[in-house]
């Protein structure tokens, strides 16, 4: 059986501080192991924010139960129509979700299209990340069969 430790994003984190006021360290959500370390690959700074993003938009409340307000509740869309009224509840959720459970960014856009033909919402979110003075962006796409992460070529 394979350990898992935690320990390199201890030592990396110290590394990167010495050249950054401030650093975000958190698990690769891929868990891949790291051939030198042995340990999980981390994801550091935007790429980390990037993915506690994610972990929001894909975590229904009541998943994690030692927090269980945490997430934000995309399947109650399943199976209302597409339209400009839904999508704009859709991006309210995500703004108020993003605002709430992420304080490390100032959301700047979320933008939601619909797309009728296709039976999907694409989703552009822009944020700012002030401690390190960085913008990042993604575009899930919201559909029938869940969300969709551009890049990341799978759905959650």
């Amino acid at each position: 059986m394979t350990a898992i430790t935690f320990n390199n994003l201890k030592s990396l984190r110290k590394e990167k501080i010495s050249n950054q006021a401030e650093l975000y360290t958190d698990i690769s959500l891929d868990l891949k192991i790291d051939e030198n370390t042995k340990d999980l690959t981390p994801s550091f700074d935007e790429v980390a924010v990037k993915n506690a993003i994610q972990n929001i938009l894909s975590t229904k409340p009541g998943e994690n139960f030692l927090y269980p307000t945490f997430g934000l509740n995309l399947s109650k869309h399943l199976f209302e129509p597409i339209s400009e009224f839904n999508a704009e509840i859709l991006g309210e959720e995500v703004v108020n979700s993003i605002t709430k459970f992420e304080p490390r960014v100032t959301v700047l856009n979320v933008g939601v299209g619909v797309n009728i033909d296709e039976q999907r919402y694409s989703v552009t979110i822009v944020l700012y990340i002030p401690s390190i003075g960085r913008r990042v962006s993604f575009n899930p796409i919201f559909t029938n069969d869940g969300m969709y992460f551009l890049g990341n070529n799978k759905y959650v």
